[in-house]
């Protein structure tokens, strides 16, 4: 009896550090936000490197700013910006 009451307890207590443990894992964002208020859209998206990537328009002046956030540095540096026109002109011929 002694013997199956140690196993009850081990079994117990493993059950117990594994329940906890997944309180504690980290858990990565997986989901988009778009948010938008006055002249700005503001949207997220995760990189294909590491971290997020955070785009900021500014519908009154036609800009766009790409920022991405790294969780190893936990530091936000600012990767480009343009017009948004820039990403809608068509390269060729075949226009009307």
């Amino acid at each position: 009896m002694k013997s199956e009451n140690k196993a009850i307890g081990i079994l117990a207590i493993t059950a117990i550090l594994l329940g906890a443990a997944l309180f504690f894992i980290p858990r990565t964002s997986k989901a988009e936000v778009s948010i938008q208020g006055g002249d700005y859209l503001v949207c997220t998206f995760p990189s294909a490197q590491v971290g997020d990537n955070l785009y900021i328009a500014d519908t009154r002046t036609g800009v766009i700013a790409v920022f991405v956030y790294d969780p190893t540095t936990r530091s936000l540096q600012a990767k480009a910006m343009r017009k948004i026109d820039d990403g809608f002109i068509v390269r060729g011929g075949g226009g009307r």
